[in-house]
């Protein structure tokens, strides 16, 4: 939902190993059914979905995409060809 610019509601479980607390992005969370219920009337009755979702989006591209994963094995690399002895 994330990376199609969606708004996310979900439980606690559902956002395992996705950072949920930063200033980029917060997705909604709750892991009481009438919570997760009053979760979603608000964010469609306050129309700020869209909003919502493109912060979801910014923060997939910045942390999940490939571009983001490789640089970070890029950079271990080129530690890592300094330690070969050749």
């Amino acid at each position: 939902a994330m990376a199609m610019a969606k708004p996310v509601v979900a439980t606690h479980a559902a956002m395992d190993g996705i950072e949920n607390d930063n200033e980029e992005f917060k997705a909604y969370t709750s892991d009481l059914e009438q919570e997760l219920i009053q979760i979603c009337k608000k964010v469609l009755i306050n129309g700020d979905y869209e909003q919502l979702g493109n912060k979801g989006r910014k923060m997939v591209l910045n942390y999940f995409s490939w571009e983001s994963h490789l640089s970070k094995i890029s950079k271990y690399l080129k530690k890592t060809d300094n330690l070969i002895v050749k």
